[in-house]
């Protein structure tokens, strides 16, 4: 009895820590700054353009649910900017080295989406249905690296 007691316990903590993570995700969703892929962003640097281009791409491959990454990355690089701008004065040495850094962290994480581009590209062409047919049809023929390599394919598709 007093196990199920500690275990009840357990599980009404860790329903309210996701309950507590979902609220925190829902805030900072929020607040989410946006680029619009339909018009080029103002006074965008290098960092700003790089993940536009990666948002209007996936925009286009019809992948909302990656574009919002584009996003995230967007608010982020530009509160991270936006901190150099309180913390700082721009004639300091120190807010150049910092905004450097900020700026080829953004940039590699641009590119890390862009690489995501990259594959959804390579999966647009993939026939879901026709991979899933083979693998149940000839499941008895196929083998094992064929099936791991279908397998794969299937969920590069979904």
């Amino acid at each position: 009895r007093r196990w199920r007691e500690g275990r009840a316990s357990k599980e009404r903590a860790a329903a309210r820590e996701r309950a507590r993570t979902e609220l925190a995700r829902e805030r900072r969703e929020r607040d989410l700054l946006t680029l619009d892929p339909d018009f080029v962003p103002a006074d965008a640097d290098a960092v700003v353009m790089q993940l536009w281009e990666v948002k209007r791409e996936l925009v286009g491959l019809r992948r909302p649910d990656l574009a919002v990454q584009a996003d995230r990355l967007f608010t982020r690089y530009h509160r991270a900017l936006d901190v150099l701008d309180e913390k700082f004065d721009r004639r300091e040495v120190t807010y150049e080295r910092a905004r450097g850094l900020v700026s080829e962290v953004g940039s590699g994480a641009a590119a890390g989406l862009g690489a995501m581009v990259e594959l959804v590209q390579g999966s647009v062409g993939l026939d879901a249905d026709f991979v899933r047919g083979r693998l149940e049809r000839e499941a008895a023929r196929i083998g094992g690296t064929e099936r791991e390599a279908l397998q794969r394919r299937l969920a590069l598709a979904d």
